[in-house]
C-alpha cells in the first residue's frame, strides 16, 4: 500500500500506514472488533479502517491468543 500511494503522495502513504497500524493495534484489546466476513464460518473477520473518502479492510483470523492478519485491501478493490 505504501509503495502504491507514495509516488502520488508520500504524506498520504505515511498517514495510511499509521491509520492501519492503529486499527490493527486495537485488535490486541478487542480481537472481535471486526465483523465476521460474509464468506466465512466465524474463522475470518474484517476490520473496516476509514481513510479519506473510503478506507481499507483488514482481513484477519483469531487462533487462540493469536491474531493473524491475512490481507489488507482497499475498499475500492474488486470484491470490497
Amino acid at each position: 500500500m505504501h509503495r502504491f500511494l507514495s509516488p502520488r503522495s508520500l504524506r498520504s502513504a505515511d498517514r495510511a500506514v499509521v491509520t492501519i497500524r492503529e486499527a490493527i493495534n486495537l485488535l490486541r484489546d478487542f480481537p472481535e472488533a471486526g465483523r465476521i466476513a460474509e464468506d466465512s464460518l466465524n474463522d475470518r473477520r474484517e476490520l473496516l479502517v476509514p481513510f479519506g473518502d473510503s478506507g481499507y479492510v483488514v482481513a484477519y483470523g483469531i487462533r487462540g491468543d493469536v491474531i493473524e492478519i491475512l490481507a489488507i485491501h482497499h475498499q475500492r478493490e474488486a470484491g470490497y
